[in-house]
């Protein structure tokens, strides 16, 4: 990521691209670990409510960043 912007890429496309890699590792990441977890339970009901809650929440502040990032940017 350093390397790209000191290369003259485009921040915004350059952090997007980053964020959503970061996004699909953190969801691959839980779908491999949730059942293999030694310290919990395998609850499908509540693995999978614990998912749509970490993600559907993760995506609206992320949303929320971009719109606040969008309206700034716009005020200037």
């Amino acid at each position: 990521l350093i390397h790209d912007l000191e290369n003259g890429h485009k921040p915004d496309e350059r952090l997007t691209k980053w964020q959503r890699e970061l996004w699909l590792f953190t969801r691959r990441y839980f779908d491999d670990h949730v059942f293999t977890s030694p310290y919990e339970s395998s609850d499908l009901k509540r693995i999978m409510t614990a998912r749509k809650k970490y993600f559907t929440t993760s995506a609206e502040k992320q949303s929320a960043k971009a719109a606040k990032a969008k309206k700034q940017e716009a005020a200037e």
